[in-house]
């Protein structure tokens, strides 16, 4: 997926796919970008 992301980042975002498993059977690249983009959209507007 070629995205660049600090250890935090990390972190927060595989509790945020964790999360997600949790609810779907399947994940996809899609809702990776999806979760990612969540996560990166707040600190833009920071």
């Amino acid at each position: 997926m070629g995205l660049a992301l600090e250890p935090d980042e990390v972190a927060e975002i595989y509790a945020r796919f964790v999360q997600l498993a949790d609810k779907k059977k399947n994940i996809y690249e899609q809702d990776l970008i999806g979760i990612v983009q969540e996560h990166r959209v707040p600190a833009m507007a920071a």
